[in-house]
Formats: C-alpha cells, structure tokens, sequence
C-alpha cells in the first residue's frame, strides 16, 4: 500500500496518507490565486479514514 508523507515548510504540522488518491485537483478560483500567490492551489481529494495527522 502506497504512503504519502508531507509537512508545512517549517516542519510543525505534518501528515500521512495511507493508500490510493481520489483525486488531485487544481483550483484557479480568485481566492486560491491570492492565498498562494500563484495560478492556483493543489487539492487531494482522500478518504478521511486515509489521512493522520
């Protein structure tokens, strides 16, 4: 089963997702435009019982 691991750039929030994704999404809603200060956001769909952390 395939894990994913990631944390914030500063290391005080981590996470694990445990087995397959349900989707990756790319948002370029004026919103997500202004909070990443990009074209947009990455958004990974996942069942709740997937993620810890």
């Amino acid at each position: 089963m395939t894990v994913l691991t990631g944390s914030c750039l500063c290391g005080a929030r981590a996470y694990e997702i445990e087995g397959e994704l349900d989707g990756v999404w790319m948002c370029h809603c004026s919103l997500c435009r202004k909070a990443s200060g990009s074209v947009g956001n990455a958004i990974l769909i996942v069942p709740r019982i997937a993620f810890a952390g």
